[in-house]
């Protein structure tokens, strides 16, 4: 049993020219090593999550008057997530604290 070499030659050039990462802690806008934006894109996820999820309820069963249960957690529901941008070739926005990338292509 032998081994077979697929597409063998040299070994292809890397279509990435550049990778930019970082960390924000909070929204700013970070100034970047210049990019072509028509061949650069964003990756980017949220760093933290901050805010309230509760709800409330209030019953009382049926056949037994007088007897009430309650909970009651507020009613603020939110969740929040943040991203990034590119809105120039050297500079990224972001919208809170993130871990971001910028990937240039050839």
């Amino acid at each position: 049993m032998g081994i077979s070499v697929i597409g063998g030659g040299a070994a292809s050039a890397s279509p990435i020219k550049s990778i930019q990462r970082g960390v924000t802690t909070s929204a700013t806008t970070v100034t970047i090593s210049a990019v072509n934006t028509a061949k650069s894109f964003v990756t980017s996820f949220s760093n933290a999550s901050t805010g309230n999820v509760s709800g409330s309820n209030s019953n009382t069963p049926s056949g037994n008057p007088g007897y009430t249960s309650s909970v009651n957690f507020g009613t603020d529901w939110a969740a929040k997530s943040f991203g990034a941008y590119l809105s120039s070739g050297t500079q990224l926005v972001t919208t809170g604290p993130v871990r971001w990338e910028v990937i240039e292509y050839v």
